[in-house]
């Protein structure tokens, strides 16, 4: 890991945030606020297509508590149709500390749970922020 922190350390930190800031502050803010006016509806919708092609249960690789109240009110007003799991998304290692050192264990059925932890702390390997040992094959675009 020693590589790693040094890598952080001569960029000064993680790039990722900073990146994309630009871009997110470009969303004009009622388009922002249209999309959390209807975004229980829209999680809703999504929910009913996957219960409508079969799905039992969808699983997400990371996702934080925000996320968690939003799917959870989806499916308390629209209807329990699909099973959700997801991995807690921790940001830092502030945040993993103070999870639980062991799963939560439960005997009766929930509608969502957490099943595992996602560490993310150096970026995206899709997105050519990730660190790596070895130079990435292409440049970023």
């Amino acid at each position: 890991f020693s590589l790693f922190w040094k890598a952080v350390s001569d960029a000064e930190g993680l790039q990722e945030i900073s990146g994309i800031l630009p871009a997110i502050e470009a969303i004009p803010k009622l388009q922002l606020l249209n999309l959390l006016k209807g975004i229980v509806q829209n999680v809703a919708d999504e929910l009913d297509l996957a219960a409508s092609r079969g799905v039992t249960m969808l699983y997400d690789a990371a996702l934080n508590p925000v996320m968690k109240t939003i799917l959870e009110m989806a499916l308390v007003r629209f209807g329990r149709k699909v099973k959700i799991g997801g991995a807690r998304a921790c940001m830092s290692i502030e945040e993993a500390q103070k999870l639980p050192n062991q799963a939560e264990s439960f005997d009766e059925y929930r509608d969502f749970y957490f099943g595992h932890i996602k560490l993310v702390s150096d970026g995206s390997n899709q997105g050519l922020t990730g660190f790596q040992k070895k130079p990435y094959c292409c440049e970023p675009a």
